[in-house]
C-alpha cells in the first residue's frame, strides 16, 4: 500500500504525465516501480494520518543530503509514535462547509 497525502500526486502517478512537466522523471520512476509484477494500492490519506512521515520529510531540509540512518527515532517523532500506537484520533478542521 502506499499512502499520499497528496492528491494532485497521487493523480499524477495514476495517469502518468506529459514529458516536459516539472516531476515527470520522479512520476515515471514510481510508476516503474509499481509496475514490476507488485500488487500496490494508491490511498489518499489526510496529512493528520501521516504525521511521522510528515515530520521526516520536513526535518530532510535540515540534515546532509547523503543517506541517513537512525539508530533510535528522532525526538521530535516520540509523541507521534505514541499517539500512533495509542490509536489517539486527531481533529480535523474542514474549511468551506
Amino acid at each position: 500500500m502506499l499512502e499520499c497525502d497528496s492528491e494532485e500526486a497521487l493523480e499524477l502517478i495514476k495517469n502518468g504525465t506529459a514529458d516536459n512537466h516539472p516531476c515527470s522523471g520522479l512520476v515515471h520512476c514510481i510508476r516503474e516501480c509499481i509496475n514490476r509484477c507488485w500488487n500496490v494500492d494508491l490511498q489518499h490519506v489526510y496529512r493528520e494520518a501521516n504525521r511521522a512521515a510528515d515530520l521526516m520529510a520536513k526535518l530532510s531540509h535540515s540534515i546532509p543530503e547523503d543517506l541517513q540512518s537512525f539508530d533510535a527515532p528522532h525526538a521530535k517523532l516520540g509523541s507521534i509514535l505514541s499517539s500512533d500506537l495509542s490509536d489517539l484520533l486527531l481533529p480535523r478542521l474542514i474549511q468551506g462547509y
